[in-house]
């Protein structure tokens, strides 16, 4: 979702405005975490005999980025993110109101 909390308001009340069967809990379980993405990640570059690399990554890959610069910072040259999170209104208005002053 965001790191805007308006944006967590906005959809709790939808979801309590629709009477949704389903419960809405975070942190989601999943099967396949990001820890496994990253580990992915480092297991390609070593199949690809890369010792180090710089490392870009953009929305979600920016996280799994950032975890691979956390726990493994031997194997970076650099690390670039991009959107390492999403946004919503609230939170774009205030980034534009930022750049465009």
């Amino acid at each position: 979702m965001s790191a805007c909390p308006a944006s967590w308001t906005t959809l709790q009340g939808e979801i309590d405005s629709r009477r949704n069967p389903f419960t809405f809990r975070l942190p989601v379980k999943t099967a396949y975490t990001l820890d496994d993405m990253a580990q992915d990640a480092l297991g390609l570059m070593d199949a690809l005999k890369l010792l180090r690399a710089h490392v870009v990554g953009v929305s979600m890959g920016g996280m799994i980025a950032q975890l691979i610069a956390i726990h493994h910072p031997a194997r970076m040259l650099s690390l670039t993110r991009s959107c390492p999170t999403a946004a919503t209104r609230c939170c774009l208005r205030r980034v534009c109101e930022y750049a465009c002053a």
